[in-house]
């Protein structure tokens, strides 16, 4: 059962990366990981408060897929990162000109027992539509997010945004 799982999981990974090179990178010195382009670089810059913040994003056939990271520069608690991080998603629609979401909920959280996970969908002023998963393990804030999703497999989208890992060590 174990070498069925894993067959169909690296067949998964061939069939996404197929026209781009998408791979499991590590983000930073964040000790996380999550697919992304081979193609595009990491960005990265501090913000005002000292934080690390890193980004990608790379188009598919009229998909982009994105990935922002935050990795702070102080540990909280996990309550208080969650309402950060739905904070942080909340203030994201402004200026990526979202109209519509459809609220933020939680999710499963197949990654760490010591982490959070919520999801949302949007619509922007183009009525492209989105779906949009968030992490937290209260040192590190994650954001992946799927723009066109009316354009991709539903299982390749969630193939991308739950690839966000956090570090062995979290």
């Amino acid at each position: 059962m174990e070498n069925l799982i894993l067959f169909l999981a690296t067949s998964l990974v061939f069939r996404f990366s197929s026209s781009k090179k998408i791979k499991l990178q590590f983000i930073g010195n964040t000790g996380c990981s999550a697919l992304l382009s081979s193609n595009n670089n990491l960005d990265s810059t501090v913000t005002q408060s000292g934080d690390q913040l890193y980004f990608h994003e790379f188009k598919d056939r009229n998909v982009t897929y994105g990935m922002i990271c935050i990795d702070m520069n102080e540990q909280y608690s996990l309550a208080e990162a969650e309402e950060m991080l739905r904070s942080y998603i909340d203030k994201l629609r402004g200026p990526l000109y979202i109209l519509h979401n459809t609220g933020i909920h939680e999710d499963a959280d197949w990654n760490s027992e010591t982490s959070k996970t919520i999801v949302d969908y949007w619509q922007d002023y183009s009525k492209k539509d989105w779906k949009v998963k968030g992490y937290t393990n209260g040192k590190t804030l994650a954001v992946l997010y799927v723009k066109n999703i009316g354009n991709a497999d539903v299982r390749k989208q969630d193939f991308f945004l739950d690839s966000f890992h956090f570090s062995a060590a979290s």
